[in-house]
């Protein structure tokens, strides 16, 4: 495999973006995202790139295509950003807060190429308005093996009031993105 070895830390949309860079100009046909800490499964993979091939333009594992979201207060939390994406753009994306994506050529552009595109559940709302095309697949998550969660209740909070706000209210005011070149108008 390939790694991609940083000097700083850049967080997760600077190392995000970072990634997408290299897979941009290796001329990559799909690439994946996922979080570090041993939480996800590398088995769903090939399930996801024959989404990709089926047509699909970002592929989710999802932990909640066939299960049920728990009732706890994160996922209250998840529950309130698939409403507000399904709200705002009219489709639904089961677990848009899953760190487990695998991104077709074009978003592997689109990402590489536009700064302001993190991501985070607001950029794929934006994105599902302008038509790109979801699909998630069924997968499980284990615990976390490494590091500790950045998420405490307060930033939590935070974090939920900044997502909804910016997919029910900034997401309309920022520019449609055309289908061809993935350029911003």
């Amino acid at each position: 495999y390939r790694a991609l070895y940083l000097p700083v830390n850049l967080g997760l949309a600077g190392a995000f973006r970072a990634g997408m860079r290299y897979a941009d100009e290796k001329g990559y046909r799909a690439a994946v995202q996922f979080d570090g800490d041993g939480q996800h499964r590398a088995e769903y993979i090939p399930a996801m790139y024959e989404e990709i091939k089926a047509g699909a333009e970002i592929v989710i594992a999802s932990r909640f295509v066939t299960e049920k979201k728990p009732r706890t207060l994160r996922m209250l939390g998840s529950r309130m950003i698939t409403a507000a994406i399904r709200l705002a753009s009219g489709v639904r994306i089961e677990d848009p807060t899953s760190g487990m994506r695998m991104y077709n050529r074009r978003m592997i552009e689109l990402f590489s190429r536009q700064i302001n595109y993190p991501p985070e559940p607001d950029t794929l709302s934006f994105l599902a308005k302008n038509g790109v095309r979801f699909r998630e697949i069924q997968a499980e998550m284990d615990l976390r093996t490494a590091g500790t969660s950045y998420l405490t209740p307060w930033i939590s909070v935070r974090y939920m009031t900044r997502m909804l706000l910016s997919i029910l209210l900034i997401q309309s005011f920022r520019a449609e993105q055309k289908r061809g070149g993935g350029k911003e108008t």
